[in-house]
């Protein structure tokens, strides 16, 4: 019994003092928190935040079933991180669900042997799936970690991606890699290595990267434990992602802290306005026309 709290004690000690060195080794102009009392927050959030990943994983089947019907909002799709379940989603499920996003959809993946590029591929796996109860209706995507990442590149990869989905929201995501990356050891599809922070991949990608077509918010956090630098949770500006940081939480609490989601509730019907005003300036152009 000592044992299975030993483990996420000392998971949750590790990665809060790799942050806090990031925290205070930062270039940057105002950096992370840090000092004694940030340092034990953090510890508290991460081990709680780890608990909260085993608890929820029952509920993976659950977060799995499909709600059939019209509604008022558009579906959300909710993609989760690597090595993760769907069942990390149920709080801000039931604060999608209090707030009119009745139709929400947790897609379930693995990142196997898939290189960056096929990840890319989960958000059209995840299209498949509810085109026949969702038919001719634009979701909204979300996704957390890796899932956020694997949004970004969809939208790289995919010509007009406005046609099939309004905007895109993405927690605590790896935007540029992160020093971590190999944290949970070697993977056989090379993830780690592509995955690292700077690494020739995202510089390539950055090089390569059209600017975004529809609305996308990256939100993160200044105490993630899991993704360092911090800069490594913000897009390139090239990219035409927004950016808005959240309560200073870690990894797995973006999941589940209320303000949090109801950031991401806000970011959602920020996506839906901004594409109310293009569709009604572009009714203005064909009227001109």
């Amino acid at each position: 019994m000592i044992l299975l709290f030993i483990f996420p004690l000392l998971f949750s000690l590790g990665t809060t003092l790799l942050f806090h060195y990031e925290a205070c080794n930062s270039r940057l102009d105002i950096p992370p928190p840090h000092g004694l009392f940030p340092f034990m927050r953090s510890v508290a959030y991460s081990l709680s935040g780890l608990v909260f990943f085993l608890v929820s994983a029952p509920l993976h089947f659950v977060a799995r079933r499909k709600v059939r019907g019209a509604g008022d909002m558009p579906p959300v799709v909710l993609i989760h991180g690597a090595q993760q379940h769907t069942g990390v989603w149920w709080p801000l499920r039931w604060w999608l669900k209090a707030s009119g996003f009745t139709r929400v959809y947790c897609h379930a993946y693995t990142a196997g042997r898939r290189s960056m590029e096929q990840l890319g591929h989960v958000v059209n796996e995840a299209l498949d799936e509810i085109s026949d109860i969702y038919p001719n209706e634009r979701p909204l995507l979300v996704g957390h970690s890796l899932g956020g990442l694997i949004i970004r590149l969809w939208l790289h990869s995919t010509d007009q991606p406005e046609i099939s989905v309004l905007g895109g929201v993405t927690l605590g995501c790896p935007h540029r890699g992160s020093k971590t990356s190999k944290l949970f050891g070697k993977m056989k599809n090379g993830l780690d290595e592509t995955m690292a922070y700077g690494s020739a991949f995202f510089v390539r990608f950055e090089a390569e990267e059209r600017p975004a077509t529809l609305p996308c918010m990256a939100l993160y956090s200044r105490t993630d434990n899991i993704i360092h630098p911090e800069d490594a949770m913000i897009p390139p500006e090239k990219s035409g992602w927004k950016v808005r940081v959240t309560p200073p939480v870690s990894h797995m609490w973006l999941l589940c802290h209320p303000a949090i989601c109801k950031m991401v509730v806000l970011t959602l019907r920020e996506c839906l306005l901004a594409n109310e005003r293009k569709d009604a300036s572009d009714n203005d152009v064909k009227k001109d026309s």
